[in-house]
């Protein structure tokens, strides 16, 4: 399988490990990961389901690992375009820091496979993932949001009710799931 991007010819395949897992932003001997571990069971067990959801009122759907790694890399190539970029690699993107600290990526999801693919395409680029928990109040989102100056924040779209009503200017945000509420303004996120 391979996953390309328009522009200069760039493809990653499963013939080797296209996601940064071994090296660590804080100089740490590498250790086995969480992205290892996925490589390795998606070339094991390429049509095998990995993660699943419920239908509201239906039945379970599963991606299979192949499905899963495609949508991973996908994300990896957009964040890596536009926003991240790869641990030991200049950045291209206003947005990126050239630091060594890791850029935040904020989430306000239900348990889904969305969660799953955005966890490991951040994880891919030692970025850290901020998850801010409906069950929290609205002033703790905000404090983590505050304190953590997340470059993205992803947002399903039932719950643009919980976001912060203070982000950080730099943060930018991204609706998934389904249309963006007619009642949801640009306003809102100011």
């Amino acid at each position: 399988m391979d996953v390309s991007r328009q522009g200069p010819s760039i493809k990653l395949a499963l013939t080797s490990p296209p996601i940064y897992a071994a090296a660590s932003p804080h100089g740490l001997p590498p250790s086995p990961s969480l992205l290892s571990s996925f490589y390795s069971s998606t070339v094991k067990f390429p049509h095998a389901p990995a993660v699943s959801t419920r239908i509201p009122d239906g039945p379970y759907i599963a991606m299979t690992y192949v499905k899963l790694m495609e949508q991973v890399l996908k994300l990896y190539l957009s964040l890596t375009t536009s926003f991240l970029s790869p641990p030991g690699l200049p950045s291209s993107s206003s947005f990126s820091s050239s630091s060594s600290s890791p850029m935040n990526v904020c989430v306000l999801l239900p348990n889904s496979p969305t969660f799953t693919v955005i966890s490991l395409a951040t994880s891919s680029l030692h970025s850290a993932l901020v998850p801010l928990y409906t069950t929290s109040t609205q002033e703790h989102r905000e404090y983590i949001v505050q304190q953590t100056l997340p470059v993205l924040m992803y947002v399903d779209y039932r719950l643009l009710h919980l976001l912060p009503k203070k982000p950080c200017e730099e943060t930018t945000l991204v609706v998934t799931g389904g249309p963006i509420p007619a009642s949801f303004s640009q306003s809102n996120f100011q």
